[in-house]
């Protein structure tokens, strides 16, 4: 007949963890939870790598572009390009400045017994963890900068393409001058200013002119 020892171990096993050992999840708490002022700073090297990495980005992807693509915006263009790109270029600045003093905190000595290390520690993280959400939100910052540099790069009106006067002289000894345009048909037209435009035909010589008398 069973003792109840033996009924006893052929229950549900305990939740109990075994004598001098401790389970899994403590194990894996202790380790994430050891060193959190370290913890921070290798979260704030890390988040300085990607921080160089968008700098690098933005970079390559300006001379993609190319200054020609510059000078084809209009005026008020080029100035709110200028401006948001010195904007995200600054937002990266301080978001490494801040990244960088999460990372390696501030210098000093400090007295080593128990209460001045446990209030310093304390206040190390504090402070780490608030450089590091203020570099991250100037990251996001200069991050949607970026996006609208690039928008207003692509997509931001043109400077208007100037028109160019033409002199003519036709075989009747007509000299008329004008901007050259065509209508519907293909006809090559010269339209002048308080005139209708009129179709070319018979011509003799064009000029490029720089303005019409």
């Amino acid at each position: 007949m069973p003792s109840s020892d033996d009924a006893d171990s052929g229950s549900a096993p305990s939740n109990k963890d075994n004598e001098g050992t401790k389970p899994v999840w403590k194990q894996i708490a202790d380790q994430m939870t050891a060193n959190p002022l370290q913890q921070v700073r290798d979260a704030a090297e890390r988040w300085i790598t990607l921080l160089t990495t968008l700098i690098g980005v933005s970079t390559v992807l300006g001379l993609i572009q190319g200054r020609d693509s510059i000078t084809k915006l209009s005026l008020a263009s080029q100035i709110m390009l200028v401006t948001v790109v010195l904007l995200a270029l600054l937002s990266l600045a301080i978001a490494i400045y801040f990244a960088t003093m999460a990372s390696e905190g501030d210098a000093g000595f400090i007295v080593l017994d128990k209460q001045n290390f446990i209030a310093w520690y304390r206040n190390s993280v504090t402070k780490a963890l608030e450089r590091l959400k203020i570099s991250r939100l100037l990251g996001v910052v200069s991050i949607v900068l970026v996006v609208l540099a690039l928008f207003i790069l692509l997509f931001g009106p043109s400077q208007p393409t100037p028109e160019t006067n033409v002199l003519i002289m036709q075989k009747s000894g007509a000299v008329v001058c004008g901007t050259l345009t065509k209508d519907s048909a293909g006809h090559l037209l010269l339209s002048r200013i308080g005139l209708p435009p009129i179709i070319l035909r018979d011509v003799v010589s064009l000029s490029i002119v720089s303005g019409c008398p």
